[in-house]
């Protein structure tokens, strides 16, 4: 029997692929056409959104749909899970993170699914009082200074185990709250239409992961976070080593600059979004229908202090123009951006420019590559001429 005939027997493919990390996979499929074939139908199966969210939820594609009207993203330890292909996902909570004015009909949702909401200390027990009023007494009281005004705690009994879910209410846009992540084995991002994962070859194959800090701020994380990753089988670092550097890119676990959310550095995995998901309506009359989820549009650069400490550097955009908040990855870019939406819309008329955005922000970053090029070519030129 041939192999890859051999391979396809289900539990030997499940054996075999369950034990290949992402990178290993990949390199199987490259040897022949059928064990490619083999690789994707496995991908497929193993990284499908239902095998997470039917943990949490009897009705996934509903699910989806809200967090395609809501454009609503999944992150903490179930995305990470969800790329771990750890099935234990009931031992941790899933954090859904939602935009503000989004928060209302998420948490009513996870209501109707059979969650009961758990106020903390600081909460009141009405949950109708907490969305509204609590969270705009706390709008301005951002969670480390992370864009977060409020975290809503819900719990589901379910067989023999309880499931948990947090609900985090962010004031400017749920990319932003997961780049203020503590480590890089964190930096993952589940929409209704992709999962993302920023550093696949540190997090999933080298097991590495990096302590970094937002722009400006103080490293977020705690003891127990670190015991808990170390726990996970991760070799935590600091800092950035001089053969990080020197590695081509293909073996590079975490490079520094620019960056964009689906980039060669990135793995991304489309989900299959079909007649089951309802996207969302058009904002108004005016404004095109969104196609895709605004993380779509999510540009952070990895820079290193004068002290070699690592930190995520980005900028948020917001305005009349768009509805939705945007991370870029610094603030040339925000303003190109916001120059483009400027010109589409001088004085602003009602219309949404999220959906345009997209294909604005994809010549913005062709446009950026080609210069980054040419000032990499002049520097090759300079050197050549004036030598080492």
């Amino acid at each position: 029997m041939p192999l890859a005939s051999a391979l396809r027997l289900g539990p030997i493919q499940d054996g075999i692929c369950d034990s290949l990390t992402p990178l290993e996979l990949i390199r199987l499929g490259k040897t022949c056409r059928s064990l490619q074939g083999l690789v994707n139908d496995y991908i497929r199966s193993a990284f499908h959104p239902h095998r997470l969210l039917s943990t949490f939820f009897r009705d996934v594609p509903a699910f989806r749909s809200i967090q395609a009207q809501t454009a609503s993203l999944i992150s903490g330890p179930a995305a990470l899970n969800f790329f771990d292909r750890n099935d234990s996902h009931a031992d941790w909570p899933l954090d859904i993170i939602v935009y503000f004015h989004h928060r209302t009909l998420v948490a009513h949702w996870l209501i109707a699914c059979g969650y009961t909401f758990v106020a903390s200390m600081a909460q009141s027990p009405d949950l109708d009082f907490t969305i509204t009023e609590g969270a705009l007494a706390r709008k301005e009281v951002s969670y480390e200074e992370m864009a977060v005004c409020d975290v809503l705690l819900f719990h589901k009994a379910c067989a023999n185990k309880s499931l948990v879910i947090n609900l985090v209410i962010t004031t400017r846009s749920p990319a932003e709250v997961i780049l203020h992540a503590h480590s890089t084995c964190l930096l993952n991002i589940i929409s209704y239409e992709r999962a993302y994962c920023m550093y696949p070859r540190a997090t999933l194959h080298d097991r590495r992961s990096l302590l970094v800090r937002a722009s400006g701020k103080e490293w977020r994380g705690r003891a127990d976070e670190l015991e808990e990753m170390i726990d996970r089988g991760y070799d935590v670092v600091d800092t950035l080593f001089h053969e990080d550097f020197n590695l081509p890119d293909e073996h590079r676990c975490f490079t520094l600059g620019w960056r964009w959310i689906d980039d060669p550095f990135a793995w991304v995995i489309d989900f299959e979004v079909g007649l089951d998901i309802a996207l969302p309506p058009p904002a108004n009359s005016l404004s095109s229908a969104r196609t895709h989820d605004p993380v779509a549009i999510c540009g952070f650069a990895l820079r290193c202090g004068p002290d070699e400490e690592p930190y995520m550097e980005f900028v948020v955009i917001k305005g009349p123009a768009v509805e939705y908040s945007y991370v870029l990855g610094d603030q040339d870019s925000a303003d190109r951006l916001i120059t483009e939406l400027y010109f589409k819309s001088p004085v602003w008329d009602g219309r949404y420019w999220d959906e345009e955005s997209r294909e604005i922000c994809k010549k913005l970053i062709s446009d950026c590559s080609a210069q980054r090029a040419l000032r990499a070519l002049e520097g090759l030129r300079r050197r050549c001429v004036v030598g080492p």
